[in-house]
């Protein structure tokens, strides 16, 4: 699969990263009430999510500025480690690192990774819901 640059805007809307954030919102609250998914879940989610925004949010006003960027890595793993939505957000609200198909594609890669990390790691108490 090839991933090619796209132009500025890329062509993706504002409202399809709300919809997939509020799908994580949903699937989190979905977790704490039927599933007893430890308040730790939904703290990690949304601290690593503010930072990784802001982490996005300083690199935009250093690319801008020719000055000291934040590694992409650093900015992989943060998405990694639950900070994805807020990463997905900031790249749609910023338009930052949303067009730099390398990065998109290891973006996406730690997504699928976050997601099945969070299912092993609550697939007993998922499985019991969904008859696994």
């Amino acid at each position: 699969m090839e991933f090619k640059e796209r132009p500025a805007g890329g062509g993706r809307s504002i409202l399809g990263s709300v919809a997939t954030i509020a799908g994580v919102v949903l699937i989190i609250i979905i977790g704490i009430v039927l599933w007893h998914l430890p308040g730790w879940v939904v703290t990690l989610y949304l601290v690593a999510s503010v930072v990784t925004f802001i982490l996005y949010a300083m690199d935009k006003s250093a690319a801008g500025k020719e000055g000291r960027r934040a590694p992409e890595s650093a900015m992989h793993l943060l998405s990694l480690l639950g900070g994805w939505p807020g990463a997905l957000l900031a790249q749609r609200l910023l338009n930052h690192k949303s067009t730099k198909a390398s990065f998109q594609m290891m973006f996406w890669v730690t997504v699928v990774l976050n997601c099945a990390a969070f299912f092993l790691l609550f697939r007993r108490t998922a499985g019991n819901l969904l008859g696994f």
